[in-house]
């Protein structure tokens, strides 16, 4: 697949760009499935203020999805900045941790959709066990939203729907149906 990206050199709006006259800057990207797709997590940092001051934590994690084969390798490294300021003065500290890796089988994820349009983009993965992404922070049970840059938006696309076929062959054949199975809810001991 390859995608155009087309921009003026300066950053202008459009109509300014096209009253200008500046150069445009013609990129080719050619992308396949196997190149990474590059995306950050989002983490909540905390702040805190108390009688020895101010602190604020803040986390940035970047990764790359790789899909190879059949499985789907999620690789990231986080950083950790703080910073403090008390009576004594101003401090800013820097924590790199190791590069972390979780690799999932393609047949796992239930789901795959890019959302958020042009002013922030993201690909949602939805998975059929609750524990799927485990190990990966900011992923929620089930579910893990991976933040992407707006031009890696077709690439996300290609991802995402390559994942769907893997994920609908590995459904079960009587997957259509919606009637209820009651041995499949769980019960209480008291019988209720």
């Amino acid at each position: 697949m390859i995608v155009w990206h087309v921009r003026p050199k300066a950053r202008w709006f459009p109509h300014d760009w096209m009253a200008s006259g500046a150069p445009l800057v013609l990129r080719c990207t050619a992308m396949s499935l196997n190149d990474p797709l590059p995306f950050r997590l989002k983490i909540t940092g905390e702040d805190t203020l108390d009688w020895r001051g101010a602190r604020s934590i803040s986390y940035r994690l970047d990764g790359l999805l790789h899909l190879v084969g059949e499985m789907l390798t999620f690789e990231w490294a986080a950083t950790r900045h703080t910073q403090r300021v008390s009576l004594s003065g101003v401090k800013d500290e820097v924590d790199e941790s190791p590069v972390g890796t979780v690799e999932i089988p393609r047949r796992w994820i239930a789901r795959a959709r890019v959302r958020g349009g042009w002013w922030a983009p993201r690909l949602q993965l939805w998975a059929q066990r609750i524990d799927a992404f485990d190990g990966i922070p900011g992923a929620r049970p089930g579910t893990l939203t991976l933040r992407i840059h707006r031009h890696d938006r077709t690439h996300a696309h290609a991802i995402a729907e390559a994942i769907i076929p893997a994920a609908a062959a590995a459904l079960p054949a009587d997957s259509g149906s919606l009637e209820r199975r009651d041995r499949d809810v769980p019960r209480l001991k008291n019988g209720s």
